[in-house]
């Protein structure tokens, strides 16, 4: 009787513990997922891990979006109930009840982007130099840098910011390449200056400001980061070309563009995009979670 129990308890752990086809996350409201394994319904926090036949209902005023691993996504509308299925191994969803929602594949690899976002952003910038971390805000010895923050960016005459030091009669910018040679050093009367070179696609380069306060000099940690090669660039711009056609103007556009620069690596301009999101439906849920200043968590290595 034991060993039934035991086998039993097995193959029902095996079960509910199989490999996930997809995954909720909530943008409004009280959402359900009743397992199929069970057919206990549980309520969703924030997000959930579907499997096989497993439902997803909302409520009168709420939504979610759902998240497939065939990297497509489908929005529910309140008073939805679905199922998702796995066809011939493709997870798709079999709308019961509530309006169809569009289901949209945006680009190969979305789902493992989910999935491994949190692990991308910190093996990346691990891979950058222990220096090129964030200061302390708000102290009075040295400038804190703004921006660009530690990681990868666009421009190739990117702008460089920093906070204000009390008593500062100016600042000197300096970068440097990833051999130590200098390729630029200008000293300025405000906070911020655009790159008066154009740097190099494809290379790394440290940045560090100066406060220059009587006969003292008081520079910032140096920051890390990288310019994306042309290559990279040029397919960007089309994808974004492609996320706009496909999702229109709104949050969602900038929440997916915000997804796709995150993946690409270029978190200070993914975190803008979701930031902008999040203003223009702030009762959204989701766009609210993803727009939590990420960058400046994950340099200070709180996440």
């Amino acid at each position: 009787m034991i060993a039934c129990l035991i086998i039993l308890s097995v193959l029902y752990a095996g079960l509910s513990a199989g490999e996930p086809i997809g995954k909720v996350e909530i943008v409004r409201g009280k959402v359900e997922v009743i397992r199929s394994a069970d057919k206990q319904t549980m309520t969703v926090k924030d997000s959930a891990y579907l499997y096989d036949e497993d439902q997803v209902r909302t409520g009168e005023d709420s939504s979610v979006r759902v998240f497939l691993k065939n990297d497509t996504t489908a929005y529910l509308s309140p008073q939805s109930l679905v199922t998702v299925v796995e066809e011939k191994g493709r997870p798709a969803i079999r709308f019961i009840k509530g309006e169809k929602g569009a289901i949209t594949s945006l680009w190969k690899g979305f789902w493992k982007f989910l999935e491994e976002r949190a692990d991308r952003r910190k093996k990346y910038l691990g891979t950058m130099s222990t220096r090129g971390t964030l200061g302390t805000r708000g102290t009075t010895d040295s400038p804190t840098p703004i921006s660009p923050l530690r990681g990868r960016i666009r421009s190739e005459r990117p702008g460089f910011e920093w906070e204000e030091i009390q008593g500062a009669a100016s600042y000197r910018v300096k970068v440097t390449d990833d051999r130590g040679q200098v390729v630029f050093s200008k000293e300025v009367s405000g906070t911020s200056l655009t790159s008066p070179v154009n740097l190099n696609r494809g290379k790394r380069y440290h940045w560090l400001v100066e406060a220059l306060i009587a006969d003292e000099i008081k520079p910032s940690e140096k920051v890390d980061f990288e310019v994306i090669s042309t290559r990279e660039e040029k397919d960007i711009k089309s994808k974004a070309k492609h996320i706009l056609a496909k999702v229109g103007e709104g949050g969602d556009a900038h929440f997916y563009l915000g997804a796709f620069l995150e993946d690409q690596g270029l978190f200070q301009e993914a975190d803008k995009e979701y930031t902008e999101a999040a203003k223009r439906d702030p009762s959204n849920a989701l766009f609210k979670r993803y727009s939590m200043g990420l960058m400046v968590r994950y340099t200070r290595g709180e996440e």
